[in-house]
């Protein structure tokens, strides 16, 4: 290796790629500090282990006078160390322990094999000036530089004596693809092959006959310019991340697939010989599965955007993870992007989602409910709609919440409508028995709680019978709107005006009532008939008898209430049929029809 004095980080990082021999390391290692990244003490741990008893590395080579390595037997290194080792962990200082110096600051760098992730060994450097960590960039380049050339001189042979004879060297190589499931190729530094592991056999290749052939031959030729490329950076000493390449399956003569394999690569320099060393890693099931979960995703994504329901997955804050166009569309809204900066609590009341413990500190994974929301669109406008919620948490512990909102605006217009037609009268409007019967049982219950009276006026129409003989039903039933009309005109917003069938009416209040108020309030209502009725081309003048009852107290029902008033209402028409002129009925005829004329 060449005199290193590099300028700065990236002239040490360039020689570094040059190392080829172990006793490099320390050198090179020290050189850092002519890039000012320097340190005053540092120690390599090699370690070894029952199931792999021979170092990667001779400590004896690496030490130097600010550089120790030390052989550590991994199974009797403390539990705790081990426990914390990590790459930049900044538990308490390994070097005073080991070197008996103290020091301020303290980096340090764990060394992994490539081809079986297992500890190989840990490098800690540390001084007493500066901290590097102030630059984190700096020491993170500095760290992850160290890292990858002391391992590229792992995988590249130093697991071995690099200095062993060839065939000593490919009767270990032999030995580990017995071993590993891994294809393991050697190269030399034109890249052809001069040996195979008996892995690749598992592909339908003989490693025997691959020998001497171009190791570019062994990949799709879909791959050749992408691991030309690779290869040539792993060549040229600049670094290499493993990659993924397909190797093809048989012979190659005919097409008989492939499979995905990731691929790293060092350099070796041998007694009797300089090449490369590549270790392929079989990912086919990996990749088939990212493939098929990319294409469910996809599926998935595709089925919840054609949904007709509205669905909106949200943070445990609140914030929009994703939402299908039926929601956006929903609440009004023209594109997803306007979901940003919306809050779930505009839209959908609190109570529903305090029932979920939404926002909570410990939320319940799987917790679900189903219920009628109104959920409030941008413009403030609600949409009754199916909620169907659940609480999501992940294996890392984030908590979610998924929603899944039905339509159910035109239903519930649908059953408001229904209702109304079940207790209002088609005809003019107005509540009908059923809805009087309910109504007045309601009113009677308030009158009790508040000691007041309930006043029912019985109100049938005199003279409406002819209307109807000489009119015809259609004149008839638009009499009885107008007077549904008059009589609501009449009564206070707390009063209830409801139809009984044919021409009888009720007008129920609450309040107090003895004769001189309840008689005001017959003559008020007998006002709405003073003036005549215009009904299309006929115009009609029509009385009205009006009973009236009052509550007498716990013991009344509806039924005996609305009998009094029926009763009183019978005994008024009586007393009118007794003066004629109280009792006739006049009906006028418009001009344009003929000279009849009832008054």
């Amino acid at each position: 290796m060449r005199e290193a004095r590099p300028a700065d980080l990236y002239e040490w990082a360039i020689s570094g790629s040059e190392l080829t021999k172990v006793k490099a390391v320390a050198h090179w290692v020290e050189s850092a500090r002519f890039a000012n990244f320097d340190f005053d003490l540092g120690v390599i741990l090699v370690f070894v282990t029952k199931s792999n008893p021979t170092p990667v590395f001779n400590p004896a080579e690496i030490s130097s006078a600010r550089l120790t390595g030390l052989l550590v037997d991994r199974e009797h290194f403390e539990a705790d160390w081990m426990d914390t080792i990590g790459d930049g962990e900044r538990q308490s200082s390994l070097i005073p322990l080991l070197l008996g110096q103290e020091c301020s600051w303290e980096q340090r760098i764990t060394i992994t094999s490539h081809t079986d992730k297992r500890l190989l060994g840990l490098v800690a450097i540390g001084g007493s000036g500066v901290d590097p960590a102030g630059d984190p960039k700096r020491l993170e380049f500095f760290k992850s530089q160290l890292k990858s050339n002391i391992e590229r001189l792992a995988l590249s042979g130093e697991l071995s004596d690099l200095d062993a004879k060839h065939r000593e060297q490919s009767a270990v190589m032999e030995a580990s693809s017995r071993a590993v499931h891994d294809f393991l190729v050697q190269l030399d530094t034109e890249g052809e092959i001069t040996w195979a592991s008996n892995s690749l056999s598992r592909i339908g290749k003989d490693p025997e006959k691959l020998v001497g052939i171009n190791v570019r031959s062994l990949f799709d030729p879909l791959d050749w310019e992408n691991f030309s490329a690779w290869f040539s950076a792993l060549k040229s000493g600049a670094p290499t991340n493993s990659e993924q390449f397909r190797i093809q399956i048989g012979n190659g003569l005919a097409d008989q697939g492939f499979v995905w394999v990731e691929l790293v690569g060092g350099r070796f320099d041998g007694a009797s010989q300089v090449g490369y060393v590549l270790a392929a890693r079989d990912r086919t099931e990996r990749i088939q599965f990212e493939i098929e979960l990319a294409e469910s995703e996809h599926r998935y994504r595709s089925i919840v955007e054609l949904a007709g329901e509205g669905i909106w997955h949200v943070t445990w804050d609140g914030e929009t993870i994703f939402a299908n166009s039926r929601l956006v569309s929903m609440l009004g809204l023209d594109d997803t992007s306007e979901l940003q900066g919306l809050r779930i609590y505009d839209h959908i009341d609190l109570a529903h989602l305090r029932a979920l413990d939404f926002g909570s500190p410990d939320p319940k994974n799987g917790l679900r409910i189903r219920s009628e929301v109104e959920l409030r669109r941008v413009t403030g406008d609600p949409i009754w709609t199916l909620l169907h919620a659940e609480v999501m948490v992940s294996a890392s512990g984030e908590a979610s919440l998924l929603m899944m909102f039905v339509d159910v605006n035109d239903l519930k217009q649908t059953q408001r409508e229904l209702s109304r037609q079940a207790s209002h009268d088609s005809l003019t409007g107005l509540p009908n028995r059923l809805e009087i019967h309910k109504q007045l049982s309601v009113m009677l219950g308030r009158a009790r709680r508040t000691n007041s009276d309930i006043g029912v006026f019985f109100v049938d129409l005199d003279g409406f019978k002819a209307v109807n003989d000489n009119y015809g039903h259609a004149v008839g039933d638009d009499l009885l709107r107008q007077v549904a009309n008059r009589l609501n005109s009449r009564v206070r917003e707390t009063d209830f005006v409801g139809r009984l069938g044919g021409d009888e009416f009720v007008v129920i209040s609450i309040g107090t009532f003895n004769d001189q108020q309840s008689a005001e309030m017959v003559q008020r209502l007998t006002k709405a008939f003073d003036s005549v009725f215009q009904l299309s081309d006929v115009s009609v003048s029509v009385g009205a008898s009006i009973g009236f009852a009052k509550s007498s107290g716990a013991s009344d029902d509806t039924d005996l209430i609305l009998d009094r008033a029926d009763i009183d209402m019978y005994r008024c028409k009586l007393q009118r049929k007794g003066n004629a002129k109280h009792s006739e009925l006049k009906l006028n005829l418009s001009e344009g029809l003929q000279k009849n004329q009832f008054s």
